[in-house]
């Protein structure tokens, strides 16, 4: 959002203030209250991935049927995407993902047909007839996981499961339960019965005792082994959803807590988000009491999304630090708030609320910091200019050289910079009021004079990581690429980069991890640190890349590129690659040693795709969580038989240590993929039976019924020749 208008729109409120006639703006039917264009980890869909999404709030006095609206990022197109039947009752959230997977089916998820621009784009609301806008936005630049929307009025609040509440609990000794408990089904009767709060403290004129109701101080603490979770039940009815809009909980907790509405888990503090919950789980904070006292408001679409008319039930894994601590409490309470949307009021969120009602946000965010020179390579020194084209006096230019994402304490831009050797800038302006603008990053490297007889007739790279440690096998290490292509047929730093990016570098392979020069994994970033496409050397783009490095196991250094292209020519994908001459400089900025010079060489390498599920690589479909049925769950894995990849578990079939590549281990070990792991594994143990059984070449029940014959064969010539 443009400043000018930004304070356009600040002295549109302060105007409606005074005269007090905000309300003439409130909404009263259906709005578009929020979404997200840049869903980086903000929320999953049912297909485990990060989507696009936005939701539509019912305002009005009454249930609507959604069947025949419309949503569109396309006002030429107004009948883009059309709702099935719908029902969105009184104060729901109703959440869409904008997927561009156009799933309609009943009780499942929305999906719309089309994604939303980053960039910015109009999204609206249509009404059956195809032409009425009910509500729209155009918008600008959307920043990793902030969204956006309109602000909102609360009007009163109804706190409608109450300290005190009738509850059932258990101090768990063992993990016989399982997952069945907090489901609500679940047969509590012969748990303890009391009032929420639950807790205990020792200590004498305790800040938490107007809270605790039900003291479990024995129960967790009086044997011999002290307990650091309890298992809380709270049952209680809803007769008209209409009734319990924008449910959120305000609980009091020490020290942690896992919580579920009918089963479906909510949110969880003081506990890894990759933690696995078991009867003696504790909590990893360890809180004081005058922080315990101030109720956690939890704003999330999951609670009113999972409410039901009839028994409902707020299921919480309460945990203390330690068996040890003298204190423990759990205070939950579910608040339904009525409220209004302003629909002359955009803003955007820093804390988004996929599914509820939107949080305070804020009028606009900064604009892009501009830089006088893009990133290049220079022999002369110069200075450089920073600024951002209409910003106000309150505004200022925040800048860092190692690299990191500047803040509000990093370098204050005053002036112009002036550029004596190589050096990595990122600019970042700040407002008071407004979301922090975007990371812009220039880079420039200072050539030495021995630079500029260097050429060659092939492309050019710079690695140049300015410091920051060794390169290693675990931890990716940041560093500015730099590609230079021919040039009248002739490569040379003296000419302008015809790409430049940010990436993070860790070494690959195993035998060759030793190498001086080394092999590299590349991982493509973009200002926030989070994986982009580039395409490198006309090669199609994407994320990930490997440098290889011809070394002692190839003097030739083309035997891998000869059987990718053999493989390739005879139709059989396999990496594409390009031949390239590589230099390094791991110096840090600003110090002479920075400087590119022929001593940086690092010799030839071979830029190779990595193996992904990809269109323009390995063009199979992407396993998602919800594929474990058949047909879907037959395929989408890579494996190898080869040495464990990182510290990923491998799993055992066909006699035959395999890891997972695709989909990740870190993903199909996730219990909703269960199904895929049992698929997998159980495939190749019959394609192992089958490889070893008396009649292994009968086409029938013999290996063939495995492999994709013609593959197999031309995959061996290859590998032969």
């Amino acid at each position: 959002m443009k400043h000018s208008k930004a304070l356009f729109a600040l002295l549109v409120l302060s105007l409606l203030s005074l005269t007090s006639s905000l309300k003439v703006h409130a909404q009263t039917g259906l709005v578009i209250s929020e979404f997200m264009a840049n869903n980086v980890t903000t929320a999953k869909d049912d297909f485990g991935q990060f989507p696009d999404w936005l939701e539509v709030y019912n305002g009005s006095g009454a249930t609507i049927n959604l069947e025949g609206y419309y949503l569109t990022d396309n006002l030429g197109l107004p009948k883009q995407w059309q709702f099935p039947k719908t029902n969105i009752f009184v104060g729901q959230h109703l959440l869409v993902w904008a997927s561009g997977r156009d799933r309609k089916l009943p009780g499942a998820p929305l999906h719309t047909n089309f994604k939303l621009s980053n960039n910015g784009e109009q999204l609206a609301l249509v009404k059956p007839d195809g032409t009425t806008v009910v509500h729209s936005y155009t918008f600008g630049l959307q920043l990793p996981d902030r969204s956006y929307g309109l602000g909102v009025n609360v009007l009163n609040s109804t706190n409608f499961l109450q300290l005190g509440a009738a509850s059932r609990f258990l101090v768990p000794t063992n993990n016989a339960l399982s997952n069945k408990w907090w489901f609500a089904g679940f047969d509590d009767s012969t748990w303890t019965a009391g009032p929420t709060g639950v807790g205990f403290d020792r200590a004498a004129n305790s800040l938490l005792a107007p809270f605790i109701k039900s003291d479990v101080g024995l129960s967790m603490t009086n044997g011999v082994t002290k307990r650091t979770s309890l298992f809380l039940r709270v049952p209680f009815t809803i007769t008209d959803l209409g009734q319990v809009p924008n449910v959120n909980l305000d609980v009091r907790w020490d020290d942690g807590f896992v919580a579920y509405i009918n089963g479906v888990e909510f949110a969880r503090k003081g506990f890894s988000t990759a933690g696995i919950l078991n009867s003696s789980s504790a909590a990893n904070l360890n809180r004081t009491n005058d922080q315990v006292v101030i109720a956690d408001s939890i704003f999330t679409g999951l609670i009113s999304q999972n409410l039901k008319v009839g028994p409902n039930v707020l299921a919480i894994q309460a945990m203390n630090n330690t068996g040890a601590n003298a204190d423990f409490l759990m205070a939950p309470e579910l608040v339904s708030r009525s409220i209004e949307y302003n629909i002359a009021e955009e803003r955007f969120f820093s804390s988004p609320t996929p599914g509820s009602a939107n949080a305070s946000g804020v009028l606009g965010q900064a604009d892009p910091v501009m830089f006088s020179a893009n990133s290049t390579t220079f022999l002369n020194n110069f200075e450089l200019t920073l600024n951002v084209p209409g910003a106000s006096p309150l505004g200022e230019i925040r800048y860092t050289v190692n690299g990191k994402a500047p803040a509000t304490n990093s370098f204050l831009y005053t002036g112009p910079l002036k550029l004596t050797n190589s050096i990595p800038i990122r600019a970042r302006a700040f407002e008071p009021g407004f979301l922090a603008g975007p990371i812009h990053s220039e880079t420039y490297v200072k050539l030495s004079p021995s630079m500029l007889t260097a050429s060659s007739d092939l492309p050019m790279i710079l690695v140049h990581s300015f410091g920051g440690g060794s390169f290693s096998q675990d931890t990716l290490k940041s560093a500015v690429l730099f590609v230079h292509e021919p040039v009248n047929g002739r490569s040379s730093f003296t000419n302008a980069p015809n790409l430049v990016f940010r990436a993070g570098l860790k070494i690959r392979g195993s035998s060759t991890a030793g190498n001086p020069k080394y092999n590299w994994a590349v991982h493509c970033l973009d200002e926030d640190n989070a994986s982009t496409n580039v395409g490198i050397l006309g090669l199609p783009a994407d994320n990930e890349w490997v440098f290889h490095a011809p070394f002692n196991f190839d003097p030739s250094l083309f035997h891998n590129p000869l059987a990718s292209e053999m493989s390739n020519e005879i139709g059989r994908y396999a990496s594409r690659y390009r031949f390239t001459e590589v230099y390094l400089n791991e110096n840090g900025a600003t110090t002479t040693n920075a400087t590119l010079s022929t001593k940086n060489y690092f010799g030839v390498y071979n830029i190779l795709e990595r193996l992904t599920v990809d269109p323009q690589r390995v063009n199979i479909t992407k396993l998602t969580d919800a594929d474990v049925n058949v047909p879907e769950v037959t395929g989408g894995y890579f494996m190898s038989i080869d040495r464990q990849v990182a510290s990923d578990p491998q799993f055992s079939a066909a006699g035959q240590s395999i890891n997972y590549l695709e989909p990740k281990y870190s993903v199909i070990s996730q219990p909703q993929r269960d199904p895929q792991e049992q698929y997998l594994t159980k495939f190749m143990n019959q394609f192992g039976a089958a490889l070893n059984s008396k009649d292994w070449t009968n086409p029938g029940t013999g290996y063939l019924p495995f492999i994709t014959r013609g593959s197999w064969v031309d995959h061996h010539i290859m590998d032969v020749m």
